[in-house]
């Protein structure tokens, strides 16, 4: 009796499980393989920095023991170009670090913590010096979620920008994150004073932005904040949304929408709880200047006679520029500080 040879394929069923168990297989290796490259990634990063952080501390030996000024930074420690691009970025990004603006020509013996003392980190920035950070709002989580840094006493780690101390930020300018009135009408409400568009290009350097404030031409209530009826001892709080040290002064545009709405003179009191207020020091000048009605006033600066520590800034208003000043008040504010500030 003879055999035949009967060559037998593969059914569906076992393409299919063929085919489910290579899905499978890569659905498990893929992520494997993401994590791979940005570990790697995460090292070039971390080996970038290293070489950032090594030349800021051999200029810091060449130059009395102080750290670079930010604006040239980049320009003294003398890497080499490729080291400034972070792998995550690409090429296309010519610098892809920030350094602290807290530590700006800082002498190295003040520094207490150089183990905690960040000096570069993951970040873009464009203004209003390149790649300095001001606040976490200009570093990058690009490493799993996390950010790489360098510190003065030489070691890079990875951190969450988030576990940063607020202590390791200083911008010289406080923008309030919420604020009370004890009166204001129903269409320019409080909040208008500290959510306008106007003062944020101002956030990091407190002087004067250089083209004129958007919206803000005092034709209309959407940039201020009015007393609903007559002014006179009303106030207005802003919350800095932490207590700060140092705070120098205050810059200001005095404009309700009309020019006699303006305030004139003012009560200033200060409080670290909200509860107990103190006054604060003579300001310089003594009268908020009333600002013109049109589009290219920017505003003026005001100085405390000595530094102030305070988180509530309290406005109380005595006199205005008409009597009996219905429906005065002001618009945007931002406080400056002459140095660091305790969280």
């Amino acid at each position: 009796m003879s055999t035949q040879n009967t060559k037998r394929g593969f059914t569906l069923i076992e393409l299919l499980v063929v085919i489910a168990i290579i899905a499978i297989l890569a659905a498990i290796l893929f992520p494997v393989f993401a994590r791979a490259r940005e570990k790697a990634r995460q090292t070039t990063c971390t080996s970038n920095q290293r070489q950032i952080m090594a030349s800021v501390q051999m200029y810091v030996q060449d130059h009395e023991e102080t750290l670079p000024a930010k604006n040239s930074v980049w320009q003294d420690i003398k890497v080499d170009p490729g080291v400034l691009i972070c792998p995550t970025k690409g090429k296309n990004t010519t610098n892809g670090y920030v350094y602290n603006n807290k530590y700006s020509e800082v002498a190295l013996g003040v520094i207490n913590s150089p183990d905690k003392a960040l000096i570069t980190a993951d970040g873009q920035r464009a203004v209003p010096v390149a790649n300095v950070f001001y606040s976490t709002d200009d570093l990058d989580n690009l490493h799993s979620n996390k950010l790489i840094g360098a510190y003065i006493d030489g070691h890079v780690q990875l951190v969450n920008k988030s576990d940063i101390p607020a202590g390791e930020f200083f911008a010289p300018v406080i923008k309030p994150t919420a604020v009370i009135a004890t009166s204001a009408y129903s269409t320019a409400p409080a909040m208008n004073t500290i959510n306008a568009t106007g003062l944020s290009a101002d956030i990091t350097t407190g002087s004067e932005i250089p083209t004129p404030w958007p919206t803000h031409d005092g034709s209309g209530n959407a940039s201020a904040w009015s007393c609903n009826g007559t002014s006179i001892g009303n106030s207005i709080t802003f919350d800095l949304g932490g207590l700060y040290n140092n705070i120098g002064g205050f810059h200001l545009w005095n404009n309700n929408s009309y020019l006699d709405r303006n305030l004139k003179t003012v009560t200033i009191t200060t409080s670290m709880d909200n509860t107990s207020f103190v006054a604060a020091p003579a300001l310089s000048p003594s009268d908020l200047i009333a600002s013109p009605i049109n589009n290219t006033y920017r505003g003026e600066d005001y100085n405390f006679a000595s530094l102030v520590t305070a988180r509530y800034i309290r406005f109380t208003i005595v006199t205005t520029y008409v009597s009996p000043g219905n429906y005065a008040g002001l618009c945007e504010i931002r406080f400056i500080k002459q140095s660091g500030f305790t969280p």
